[in-house]
């Protein structure tokens, strides 16, 4: 019986964990809306960085050829 005690214990402290970043992430999203209507500039900006950030952490090589390319082209169209 203890066992069980210990199982449940567990699986009511994990649900308690997932309906707190289940909130979280709610809060994040209104948050961005929220965002969105009172400095869209920057809300954007900082959802481009994280694309961004998350292009380069999953795809490094790509993203430093891509970033190589634009800095070539925009040398380029300069002269």
């Amino acid at each position: 019986m203890r066992w069980l005690g210990i199982f449940l214990t567990a699986c009511v402290v994990l649900a308690a964990a997932q309906a707190v970043a289940t909130a979280l992430c709610v809060l994040l999203i209104v948050g961005l809306v929220y965002g969105l209507f009172v400095a869209p500039r920057e809300t954007l900006g900082l959802v481009g960085l994280i694309l961004i950030a998350g292009a380069f952490q999953a795809y490094p090589l790509a993203f430093l050829a891509v970033s190589a390319m634009l800095v070539a082209i925009s040398m380029i169209r300069r002269r």
